[in-house]
């Protein structure tokens, strides 16, 4: 299982790299970050998809290993929304 600090680095990566989409591993864990990042205002969206896909029946008709969740970050004047994620995902939670 991967931890939360691995979901922190690879959005902040995303931000660095300016992408507009992300992957990361469907998991329950994941899952309930990016809820609490949706909540926040940041992403604009999540869509489970595969690693090619972002189509949500295609999720439905693969595997386990091979399920996603994609965000789509939110830039304002192209800088991120949530410069800070540490404030928001902590160790303690």
């Amino acid at each position: 299982m991967p931890l939360p600090y691995d979901l922190c680095v690879r959005l902040q990566n995303a931000f660095h790299a300016r992408y507009r989409l992300m992957a990361v591993i469907h998991s329950a864990q994941n899952l309930g970050i990016f809820s609490i990042l949706l909540c926040a205002g940041f992403p604009n969206n999540i869509t489970h998809g595969t690693i090619t896909s972002l189509s949500s029946s295609d999720f439905e008709l693969v595997g386990e290993a091979q399920r996603w969740i994609w965000a789509e970050i939110k830039y304002r004047r192209i800088k991120p929304v949530l410069p800070h994620m540490n404030r928001l995902v902590e160790k303690k939670n």
